[in-house]
């Protein structure tokens, strides 16, 4: 009986990593996404992002996010480079995680450089349509221009997009 619980948890373990493997498919993703925590706090226009991805064993991206309610005004052109997993019988969620850098633009003619770490989740609707939660933590230099020190900063995006 004390060999039962550690025995069952290790077959659990076993059939779930079974699970999480690379896929054989490779597609192109158009993505549109909104920070709900950030629109909220700063209550105006919400802060959105639109992506353009390849997927496959990797993924590479590149895309454009834009917070107008911040003062002065949040603009960065961004790509990412990382692990693309998928997960279940017919590959119906995506998990994905790598690095990210980016170039910051700020209404006060502020610029800057990010670096950082995203990973998130997708999981599919249709064959062709998707959403799911992704998480970045950056570290930031757009703030000189303001006084401000370099700082990390972490968001949460609600995205959804379609496969092409």
């Amino acid at each position: 009986m004390k060999k039962l619980i550690p025995t069952l948890l290790l077959l659990c373990s076993i059939v779930a990593v079974g699970q999480i493997k690379f896929t054989d498919q490779e597609y192109f993703t158009l993505r549109g996404g909104i920070d709900p925590g950030a629109t909220i706090k700063e209550k105006g226009l919400p802060d959105v992002l639109l992506e353009i991805e390849y997927a496959g064993h990797i993924y590479a991206k590149l895309g454009f996010e834009y917070f107008e309610a911040l003062d002065p005004y949040y603009a960065d052109i961004h790509g990412a480079v990382g692990v693309n997993l998928h997960a279940g019988r017919f590959e119906k969620i995506r998990i994905y995680g790598g690095l990210r850098l980016a170039r910051i633009f700020r209404g006060n003619g502020g610029r800057g450089e990010l670096v950082g770490f995203e990973a998130g989740l997708d999981y599919n609707i249709t064959e062709k349509f998707f959403i799911g939660p992704r998480f970045t933590y950056d570290y930031r230099n757009d703030g000189k221009t303001l006084g401000w020190d370099p700082y990390w900063r972490e968001n949460f995006f609600i995205t959804a997009g379609i496969k092409f």
